[in-house]
């Protein structure tokens, strides 16, 4: 895990800017890289929410002429795709509009913006997770999945 930096918010707009030329779909930066003082893996994780299948999949063609990789994923409403550019790594999030998990991801973004307390909670709790789960990658996913769920709860309360 690595400390916040100040240049996260700056990557992301950069990023931003390049993404937006390639259509016109809505673009949010998401993940620990876009709350002030979380600690995370310093990668940039960028969701984008297209209209349409056929957006989405003129898209993903579009994004690897940029240097985006797509990788596997179980899950069928996102399609994952990264790149590291000058020692930055960028995620990109690909989901059709309406879809909720895609509205929890900046809901849950919102309230940690907003809730400085609960942000800090987060945080120590990342660092216990990845003490429990001792380097399993899998196991740190599905505590944190556990903790994001329940704050998810709180938030449509």
């Amino acid at each position: 895990m690595k400390p916040y930096s100040k240049n996260y918010p700056k990557s992301y707009q950069k990023e931003k800017r390049i993404l937006s030329k390639l259509g016109k779909f809505k673009i949010h930066h998401v993940g620990s890289t876009a709350v002030p003082g979380i600690i995370g893996k310093g990668w940039i994780d960028i969701l984008i929410i297209a209209k349409n299948k056929k957006q989405r999949e003129d898209l993903i063609k579009k994004l690897e002429k940029k240097g985006y990789k797509k990788a596997k994923t179980r899950r069928k409403e996102r399609i994952f795709l990264s790149k590291l550019k000058n020692a930055q790594r960028y995620n990109l999030h690909l989901y059709l509009k309406g879809n909720r998990k895609a509205a929890d991801k900046t809901l849950f973004r919102d309230f940690l913006i907003k809730n400085p307390k609960e942000a800090s909670n987060y945080e120590k709790f990342k660092k216990d997770i990845l003490k429990k789960a001792k380097g399993e990658r899998v196991a740190y996913k599905k505590l944190k999945r556990d903790y994001f769920k329940k704050i998810m709860k709180k938030i449509r309360l």
